[in-house]
């Protein structure tokens, strides 16, 4: 049920978050792009090569499937991957509660929660990259390639027709652990930190948000009437999930940016797009090019 629920959830999340997840991909290597092309980085021009990486100039058709491309390999594979993370978040979750004998009666100490959170998150993630850096890989590629120049395109600057033939062409010529698994641990220092702090701050949240609620349930019990009560109650039911999700994803997001942003080029670009010249493309020598040209 968990890996089911956790698979669907997933998959209509990034149906409706996709279109700003491509725009995200473009403008991350915009930079690194126009740099190697003999444009400098930052604001985006009004129209040209800046325009073109947010918008597509064919019809407006074509501009909907334009901010979809990738999709195919979310759509097959982010269920499997969605499902691992659950699962194992919630497997985790269990396991650590029965090594410390809570059986769920007794009370958590702040510090012994964080930790969970933490490591839960962290075993999560491992899990679910395995099955989703080749989608990611796939996705990311696909996303980038109408603003990438040719010479700083991975596949010798060939676009991929369609995700079997992305599967196929990464594998044959890349392989799997330099093509398909390509940036596995630079996802991992990505959504490491960034699950962490999400349920982190997510559970506290929660937790603070619910005995707000309950202290003003208390009051309104002697004002309100019964019907007024139970609207009140459902609204305090949503409330604490929804806000603490909202703070917590904006926080995990503004702190994990910097590393997606080198992830992203990592699995998009040659070795010579990433650092300027050379060298194995590796994920230290991206966050160096990243520091050293503030992009």
């Amino acid at each position: 049920d968990q890996f089911v629920a956790g698979a669907a959830s997933g998959l209509a999340a990034r149906l409706v978050t996709h279109p700003m997840d491509t725009i995200k991909s473009r403008m991350q290597v915009h930079a690194a792009a126009t740099e190697r092309t003999g444009h400098r980085g930052g604001a985006l021009p009004r129209s040209g090569f800046g325009r073109n990486m947010i918008t597509n100039t064919n019809t407006n058709i074509n501009a909907f499937f334009g901010y979809y491309k990738g999709f195919g390999a979310v759509a097959l594979g982010s269920p499997f991957a969605s499902g691992m993370y659950f699962l194992g978040y919630e497997t985790t979750k269990k396991t650590l509660a029965k090594v410390r004998g809570d059986d769920g009666g007794g009370e958590t100490t702040t510090v012994a929660a964080a930790a969970d959170n933490v490591l839960t998150g962290i075993v999560a993630q491992a899990l679910a990259g395995i099955a989703y850096t080749p989608v990611d890989v796939i996705k990311e590629r696909m996303q980038v390639s109408s603003v990438l120049p040719k010479h700083l395109k991975t596949n010798n600057g060939i676009d991929y027709r369609n995700v079997f033939d992305a599967v196929k062409t990464i594998a044959q010529n890349e392989g799997v652990k330099n093509g398909l698994m390509r940036g596995y641990w630079a996802q991992n220092f990505v959504w490491w930190p960034w699950s962490a702090s999400y349920f982190v701050v997510y559970e506290k949240g929660v937790e603070i948000f619910s005995r707000s609620n309950t202290n003003n349930n208390n009051n309104n019990n002697n004002n309100n009437n019964d019907d007024d009560d139970d609207s009140a109650q459902t609204m305090y039911n949503v409330s604490p999930h929804a806000a603490s999700a909202f703070t917590a994803a904006t926080f995990a997001t503004v702190l994990t940016h910097p590393l997606d942003l080198c992830k992203t080029r990592i699995q998009t670009m040659t070795a010579k797009g990433m650092n300027g010249g050379g060298g194995s493309g590796g994920g230290g020598a991206t966050v160096a090019a990243v520091i050293a040209h503030r992009v």
